[in-house]
């Protein structure tokens, strides 16, 4: 409780782990292990639109986890050793708090002790961090990273695979730094990428054909994974 005090001094005090632009973290427990929770930054919202905006992140976890999933399967047919990569999706669900009347706001000065504001939320596993974890950026909001390190390959090689592996409809990215509007820009972020992308050692090694001569087939092996 008390956690959202928390929120503009980092001190990480009374359960409060972060916030983004637009959904804040707090820490939550299960019988079996420790959860993030998330919910909409915006108290004036209603639940539903909180609902629709939790909703969209778990499946857009899912849609990147298959995609990751069919991505390790093209390296181990071309015998191409990765490193580790994951999304933290496994154990993460959409909750409901049954028969919960949200309190109304504090009057300003007033400390908010509200645990919870809305009454859907997303869990994912926690995931132990260092106290002063620092980020790191491997692709922009376009979709396009650098090639610095063996793991920022990768990540533009899997960017670069999903892209054909989704018929061209795909493309995982960061997209932040939208206050307002739609963060997704569809066809016209992945002509960016098409153009801007420069294909690494892992998307040769991984048979992935530079975007001047790609094509939408499906190579073989993908078909047999798929069917």
């Amino acid at each position: 409780r008390a956690y959202k005090d928390k929120m503009t001094d980092g001190s990480g005090a009374g359960g409060y782990l972060g916030k983004g632009l637009k959904k804040y973290a707090f820490k939550g427990y299960t019988r079996c292990s420790d959860f993030a929770i998330f919910q909409s930054i915006f108290d004036i919202e209603n639940d539903g639109y909180n609902t629709v905006r939790l909703k969209g992140d778990l499946h857009c976890l899912v849609l990147a986890d298959y995609f990751l999933d069919i991505f390790h399967k093209r390296a181990s047919h071309y015998g191409i050793i990765l490193p580790k990569m994951c999304f933290n999706i496994k154990g993460a669900f959409l909750g409901v708090i049954d028969d919960y009347n949200v309190p109304d706001a504090p009057l300003p000065g007033v400390t908010d002790t509200r645990s919870m504001i809305y009454k859907t939320f997303l869990a994912t596993p926690l995931l132990q961090l260092p106290s002063t974890p620092r980020e790191l950026h491997f692709t922009d909001k376009d979709g396009i990273g650098n090639d610095e390190t063996e793991l920022s390959q990768a990540l533009n090689a899997f960017t670069h695979a999903t892209l054909v592996d989704s018929n061209e409809m795909v493309l995982v990215a960061d997209l932040q730094g939208r206050w307002i509007g739609a963060s997704d820009k569809g066809l016209t972020a992945i002509y960016c990428f098409q153009q801007q992308h420069k294909c690494n050692k892992i998307c040769m090694g991984l048979g992935l054909a530079p975007y001047a001569t790609a094509t939408q087939s499906q190579p073989a092996f993908l078909q047999s994974i798929l069917n």
